[in-house]
Formats: structure tokens, sequence, C-alpha cells
């Protein structure tokens, strides 16, 4: 299964990978250590699995079974949905994000949240530092406000922080403890 699972993520990464702007380290200019790579392979919530069966139920998805929608709008949903259930939302969970009330509330949308707060406690007992890195911003609001829960201090760029603000949250990162 593991197996099969990682072949279909690389298929899928190089299917949609032409349709992604990524940056890399070089190109961003910090000094990070050598990269670790670790693949944590997570069951969805219960409120992602209810997400998921109801879009492939849907008349999108039956558009797309047909042929009358472009596939990749059927992975971009599916995708979302296994990111975290607000990202399917109309305005992109904005809505929900600023209603959220606790870790709870914004973990049971997302099993990759639930993996994030406890590799993020682990971490911090062993005193590391720690960058992540999403594909979208909307994403990244949804982990920014899934911090906000925790005692973590952050630091937050995106395509939205200004070119003379970059250097200075790259070197407060730095320069943290």
């Amino acid at each position: 299964e593991v197996r099969v699972a990682y072949k279909c993520a690389v298929t899928l990464r190089d299917l949609v990978n032409p349709y992604l702007l990524r940056r890399s380290k070089d190109q961003v200019n910090i000094k990070l250590p050598e990269k670790s790579e670790q693949i944590l392979f997570c069951q969805i919530t219960e409120k992602q699995k209810e997400a998921y069966k109801a879009f492939l139920r849907s008349a999108d998805a039956k558009a797309v079974y047909e042929g009358m929608r472009n596939m990749l709008y059927g992975v971009d949903i599916l995708r979302k949905i296994c990111n975290h259930v607000f990202l399917n939302d109309a305005d992109h969970g904005q809505y929900a994000l600023q209603q959220a009330r606790s870790m709870a509330e914004m973990t049971e949308g997302s099993a990759k949240l639930k993996v994030l707060n406890h590799v993020l406690a682990q971490w911090k007992a062993q005193r590391h530092r720690v960058l992540i890195f999403t594909q979208t911003i909307q994403m990244l609001d949804i982990i920014e406000t899934f911090l906000k829960f925790t005692d973590y201090t952050y630091l937050r760029m995106d395509g939205h922080t200004a070119s003379n603000q970059r250097q200075k949250l790259v070197d407060r990162y730095n320069e943290a403890d």
C-alpha cells in the first residue's frame, strides 16, 4: 500500500508540477541546514472523509467523470479536502478561520494539522527551529490560525510580504534561539 501510495503521489506531483510556482531555498537565498525529508502517512479525519465522499457523489465530480470538466479541477478539490476541509469552502475557509475557537476545531478538519501538532511538540522539546512551507496561501492562513492556539512563536513570510521586509524576517529567524 505504501509503495502504491508513493507511486500515486509521484505521478500526481509530476502531473500538477507544471501548474505550480515553487521557490527552492537557493532562490530565496536562506542559509538552511541540509534538507531532511520524511514522508508521513496519516488517515484523514472523519470530517475529511465526509467531505471527500460528498465531492465524489457531487454533480461536479460527475462532470469530471464524464469529461465535461477538467480532471485537474477534481484533483484540486480533493487536494484541498486532504489539506483541510476549510479549503473546500467558497471563501477558502476564511469565515471558518475567523470563527475557530479551539485547537480541536482546527484539527478535526485536517489530519495533517494533527500530525503537525505532534511533530512540532517533539521538535520544540528537542529545541529545533522549523520552517513550514505550503503550496497555497490559504493553507498558510489555516496553519497560522492553528498556531495561535499554541504557545509557539512564529514568523510568516509569503508572496504578500513586502520585499523590503523579507530580509528582516530572515534575520529575525536566524537570530532566534
